[in-house]
């Protein structure tokens, strides 16, 4: 090879400089911008991504982008890389669009489905059923997007205020209480009070919100009771620390700090999840009540970053998480959770936590296998904006102790996680719907993924029938609750689960086949969610979960969009309407704020304006009837009077709502069943349509979607407006 040649590039012709340019030849000869990768942008768009190079240059004797073969194998590399991204969002970006796009479906030539990320059906439709297509295929796609009764988009919180103060916990409702400490920065002045309140905190209060706290250890099961005791006492006895309480100095050693995390967390545990009995014991106001709750959050938090987690693995910070997950939605939002689970993950694996030996009577094991299944379960279950972090058959760690007598007695104290194994399981396996990758369901999936929540539905009764710790049960009161509370949990997230999964499988099935299979199911599972949730015999206490109050939500959204949607349903509408609102007073009778809670009232308050109208009547059912019947409801609940939002902000919500009930009367009607042609429906004189019928002068392409309304209730927009509305929570930035 000659001397004067370097991978095929003749040095002689190159040009020496000393500044390394990072623009292609090409963008450098058109003078437009580039992105400085290879290929770059500007070239994949032109179709030349794989001529796309840089200039080959000397630098100090030396050639730079000289190329080879290697090169080019590694550029056709990165443009397939960058072409699957930019695939994967036109994909997105169309699926979003496909339902409503009238071209777009022209597109499909009356077949079923887009042939995109989810399976189509073989079989087209008749010309005579076109119409029932559209509307189904809106229908289907409407029922398969709720997520826990809320389109993907409602928890996404979009802040764009990053230097406002929007933090859930480190806000003060009260107005007055918020004028006497401001000071100049709302996020300082709120952190050093609640500082300041927390000081004052005394170990007899301390107690009693930790003995309740305590009680709860089932949900979580990664605190060993007896032994977070003694280190509690051990700590308020040790003479040397002065000072008990988190300050504003880095006072106190990093382990020191972890266990103040987990004690915190407790606290807030304790305060979220306590029956009405602790307030008045600790002589607390429902103001304070609020306050301590968001500063025992806050501190967790920075007492968690003050333990240095992230440089120094500790096994009591993935602790902390399991309990910071039980009021992590209350208070910090989706993105909280999601950012330290991956964190966690790292560190579970780090302190070898996925690789512990199978060692059933060793205690410290059994603690190991617990913490790391709390991770795994989260991991499993929770799929919003996120992928799963822990590939199964990546680890070798077994499950927490199932028998506490083999074939006889169950471990009760490990049930509940567990059965949440269990759930978790299924769904990593069948239906998790990865937002962040997209992976594909299939109807094979789901139609497993509802066998087996069945079977874990019957194999859970004989449990409880069959190997209960009778024993226990007679001789421990708060055991005999515990019990009864994982009848409900177990019950009602099973429910939940089997009306996700048939929820889902109509985006794969026709009309008449989901109808046939699924439809009766979903209605009776969203049924027996709301009944459970608004039986007055159920105790409160089982109500207090944050997730608890988000099922009941997802039950009452789908026989929402299902009566605003479905034809077949539209005779319901006003049944459905009474048994929504039952839920209403018990999700505004939470004396602290639930985010869950609060964003269910404003989609459902949303949807029922959207189903009855323009404050008309329409034969019998009006807006007024129901507002009456919800004011009766919530006069004779025990839940707290709101306050009124003050006129002008009124007048501003009002305007929003006459705008939203004007775009209602331009929605299209809902489908037909092709059985029942729209002429041939009797009327029934209790109920409203479903959506009047379209202006025959209105042009096309400016009728809005009723489903497309449904799915902007659903998708948040509106919601900063609504909390304008509602002044007295004085929610007005992110929730």
């Amino acid at each position: 090879m000659d001397s004067e040649e370097v991978s095929g590039v003749d040095v002689t012709k190159l040009r020496r400089t000393t500044r390394i340019s990072k623009t292609c030849l090409s963008c450098k000869r058109r003078k437009v911008k580039c992105n400085y990768e290879v290929p770059c942008d500007k070239c994949i768009a032109r179709n030349r991504g794989h001529l796309c190079s840089r200039e080959p240059i000397i630098v100090d004797g030396m050639v730079i982008n000289g190329g080879n073969d290697a090169l080019k194998e590694m550029k056709y590399s990165q443009e397939n890389e960058v072409l699957k991204r930019k695939i994967k969002d036109l994909e997105k970006t169309v699926f979003t669009l496909r339902s409503g796009d009238p071209a777009f479906q022209t597109l499909q030539n009356g077949s079923f489905r887009a042939n995109l990320s989810i399976s189509t059906l073989d079989n087209a439709l008749a010309p005579d059923s076109a119409e029932l297509s559209r509307k189904w295929d809106s229908y289907s796609v409407v029922i398969s997007l709720l997520n826990k009764g809320l389109a993907d988009g409602l928890q996404d919180d979009d802040d764009q205020n990053f230097d406002a103060n929007t933090e859930e916990w480190s806000r003060i409702t009260n107005k007055e209480l918020m004028s006497k400490i401001r000071r100049s920065d709302d996020k300082s002045d709120v952190w050093n009070y609640q500082l300041q309140i927390i000081g004052q905190l005394t170990k007899p209060q301390s107690d009693l919100i930790l003995q309740t706290a305590l009680k709860f250890t089932f949900l979580h099961n990664v605190v060993d009771n007896s032994k977070f005791v003694r280190e509690y006492e051990e700590y308020w006895n040790d003479d040397s620390i002065v000072e008990k309480h988190i300050t504003p100095y880095y006072s106190k050693h990093s382990k020191e700090y972890l266990f103040l995390a987990q004690y915190y967390m407790l606290l807030c545990i304790g305060v979220y999840y306590s029956d009405d009995t602790l307030q008045p014991k600790l002589g607390f106001s429902d103001d304070q009540w609020d306050i301590y709750a968001r500063a025992f959050f806050a501190c967790g938090l920075e007492c968690l970053f003050r333990g240095r987690f992230m440089t120094f693995p500790n096994i009591k910070s993935i602790q902390f998480f399991s309990l910071l997950k039980l009021c992590a939605h209350p208070l910090g939002g989706i993105h909280l959770q999601n950012c330290l689970i991956g964190t966690m993950c790292y560190n579970a694996r780090k302190l070898n936590l996925d690789n512990v030996e199978d060692n059933p009577d060793d205690p410290e094991s059994q603690f190991k296998y617990r913490c790391w299944w709390s991770l795994v379960n989260v991991d499993w279950y929770e799929d919003q904006f996120r992928y799963s972090l822990i590939e199964p058959g990546t680890f070798s760690t077994p499950r927490p102790r199932q028998w506490l007598v083999p074939d006889a007695v169950l471990d009760w104290n490990n049930y509940y996680q567990r059965f949440v194994t269990d759930v978790a399981t299924i769904k990593r396996n069948y239906y998790f719907d990865d937002t962040v990758l997209k992976s594909e369901l299939t109807l094979e999936s789901l139609k497993k993924a509802d066998i087996e929540l069945r079977v874990l539905e019957i194999t859970v009764k004989k449990d409880f029938e069959n190997y209960m710790d009778n024993t226990r049960l007679n001789q421990d009161a708060d055991f005999s609750t515990t019990v009864e509370f994982l009848k409900f949990l177990t019950d009602y997230i099973i429910l939940q689960e089997r009306l996700d999964v048939n929820s889902k499988l109509s985006r794969f099935m026709t009309y008449d086949e989901w109808t046939d299979q699924c439809y009766e199911l979903c209605c009776n599972c969203a049924k027996s969610i709301i009944s459970q949730y608004a039986d007055p015999e159920v105790p409160q206490l089982f109500k207090k979960p944050w997730f608890v109050c988000e099922l009941a939500v997802s039950a009452a959204v789908f026989l929402l969009v299902d009566a605003l949607l479905n034809k077949q349903s539209a005779g319901q509408q006003k049944t459905v309407v009474l048994l929504v609102q039952k839920v209403l007073p018990i999700l505004s009778s939470n004396k602290l704020i639930v985010r869950p809670a609060i964003r269910g009232i404003y989609v459902i308050q949303k949807l029922i304006n959207l189903m009855v109208g323009n404050h008309k009547s329409a034969n019998g059912f009006s807006l007024s009837e129901i507002t009456k019947t919800n004011s009766s409801r919530l006069s004779q609940s025990s839940a707290p009077p709101v306050t009124r939002a003050p006129a002008r902000r009124s007048s501003k919500f009002q305007k929003t709502a006459r705008k939203q009930l004007t775009f209602i009367n331009f929605s299209s009607e809902p489908f037909v069943p092709e059985k029942q042609p729209a002429q041939n429906v009797p009327e029934r004189p209790y109920a409203a349509p479903a959506m009047p019928a379209p202006q025959t002068n209105t042009p096309a392409d400016q009728v809005p979607q009723l489903h497309e309304a449904i799915l902007d209730i659903l998708g948040d927009h509106g919601w900063d407006q609504f909390l304008g509305s509602i002044d007295d929570f004085a929610m007005s930035l992110d929730v």
